[in-house]
């Protein structure tokens, strides 16, 4: 599934269960501590995040530290290295030929996608489903995502400490004995990879971190411009309203004042589309939009449902990257988040006035549209998702404008489920997904709803199609990166 993508080209190893502590953003030091902190031996190479430290300084070894400014890199290597990505051409030793900081950068709040937050837990159950899992912890740990989670007799315990409880009237919880936060609000440790234990294990699992290595790297300081606004995507709209939001107005604030009072950009990227439009046009208001926000660089975002998730949450669908998962272990794994509930496809008036209700289901007896989702997944047996799924239509709104200005980025080309065939009435089981144009999760149809934004109202649209860029693919696409880069540092 390529919501789920962060996982696609993960080697997992399984390793004895361990259980940190949450961690802080690293702030980089000034030049003259990194040097010092270097010879000392309690500073490796890695840890630099600017060029001019970078190629300025050595290890207490004595051998220098390189910069590699490729995009799939702009990392500070010591001599040697395997992860340098760079030929020894491509490679900057001389400070004098790092890249010149720009001199405006907007300051910058980043929304991730559904699974693009690291969440921790703590456990302390009445009971497990399987021997192996873990009953109770001493301490945090990453419930999403260690890699031994993820181990073929592992993963029942992954999905069930993920499982989220229905209490009746859409209120959901998690399970007995599971304790949940996100531990880096404001920095990015929580968004920059699914695995972000090991260096090996973070690169193989990368989220923003590619990004926004590319932005450190051009001047931008985690805490002061840079900020990472991690949330827990299983849960969905009414609880967002009352715990995120708060916390994302504030950030913004912060950011806004910490940049001498410059306007911030917000960037996001799938479920983070619909999370920001339910912030920005039913949290805050237009005055407080127009002091503190100077755009919107969405990409891929979910704005009307993806055929993925009515795949997900009827027969199932296969986690990318991972087979042993059946399909079927992780519907039900899921089945009950509203962060999911709330991407299927909805019913909306079209600039003219037409009402968008799109056919998603069908049996040999039975046709179901977008407005007859409800009766859909009662009729898969699903009554809690139904249940769940009435109460958070309401938040269902990202067809309109949110009053600030967007760059609204998707890519086309790529096969996407755009409706669901099934042989019998089980919809549970079976069915065969139909393939239209789309990004590989999200259907074109829903990804070219801000194309109906543009020239209309009193804040600009500017809509770029990327062909063939897949759903998570600007993350560690180069030329979008830079594109990105400009859209910050020049505004456009």
């Amino acid at each position: 599934m390529a919501l789920f993508a962060v996982l696609t080209t993960t080697a997992v190893s399984v390793a004895a269960p361990s259980y940190p502590p949450g961690f802080g953003a690293w702030l980089p030091p000034p030049t003259q501590v990194v040097d010092a902190e270097l010879r000392a031996g309690k500073l490796e190479c890695t840890d630099i995040t600017d060029c001019f430290d970078c190629a300025s300084n050595k290890t207490w070894t004595g051998k220098p530290c390189r910069w590699c400014p490729l995009p799939n890199d702009n990392h500070c290597h010591a001599e040697g290295s395997i992860d340098n990505k760079c030929s020894k051409d491509q490679q900057i030793t001389n400070p004098a030929m790092c890249p010149k900081a720009p001199a405006h950068r907007a300051p910058v709040v980043i929304l991730p996608g559904i699974v693009g937050s690291n969440v921790q837990a703590t456990l302390d159950k009445p009971s497990i489903v399987q021997p192996l899992c873990t009953k109770k912890t001493s301490d945090w740990y990453y419930v999403w995502l260690e890699s031994f989670e993820v181990a073929p007799d592992a993963v029942k315990c992954l999905f069930d400490n993920l499982k989220l409880v229905h209490e009746g009237g859409g209120k959901v919880t998690n399970q007995p004995g599971v304790t949940t936060r996100i531990a880096d609000y404001g920095g990015l440790g929580d968004i920059g990879c699914a695995m972000p234990k090991t260096a090996a294990l973070c690169s193989a699992t990368t989220n923003w971190k590619q990004v926004t290595d590319l932005l450190l790297a051009s001047g931008y300081t985690v805490g002061v411009d840079l900020f990472g606004a991690p949330f827990d995507w299983r849960y969905g709209p009414r609880t967002w309203v009352a715990r995120e939001f708060p916390q994302l107005k504030a950030l913004i604030e912060k950011a806004y004042a910490s940049a001498n009072n410059t306007k911030v950009v917000l960037q996001s990227i799938s479920l983070g589309g619909p999370y920001g439009h339910a912030f920005l046009t039913q949290f805050v208001d237009q005055a407080w939009k127009d002091k503190h926000i100077d755009s919107w660089v969405s990409l891929s975002s979910v704005w009307n449902g993806a055929g993925e998730v009515v795949q997900m949450l009827t027969a199932g669908l296969a986690l990318d990257g991972i087979k042993w998962i059946p399909a079927a272990m992780f519907r039900d794994g899921v089945k009950n988040w509203p962060g999911m509930i709330f991407m299927l496809p909805h019913v909306y008036a079209d600039p003219s006035n037409r009402t968008v209700d799109d056919v998603w289901v069908k049996t040999p007896s039975t046709t179901y549209k977008a407005s007859q989702l409800h009766e859909m997944l009662l009729a898969a047996g699903f009554d809690d998702t139904a249940a769940i799924y009435e109460t958070i239509k309401q938040y269902q709104t990202s067809h309109t404008q949110p009053g600030v200005k967007v760059y609204c980025w998707y890519g086309e080309g790529t096969p996407t489920t755009v409706e669901m065939n099934f042989t019998g009435s089980d919809l549970s089981k079976g069915g065969v997904p139909i393939m239209g144009d789309g990004d590989g999760t999200v259907h074109h149809s829903s990804l070219r709803v801000c194309e109906d934004w543009v020239g209309k109202g009193d804040y600009e649209t500017i809509v770029k199609v990327w062909p063939n860029v897949t759903h998570t693919g600007f993350l560690t696409n180069g030329e979008a990166q830079q594109e990105i880069l400009k859209l910050l540092t020049t505004g456009g």
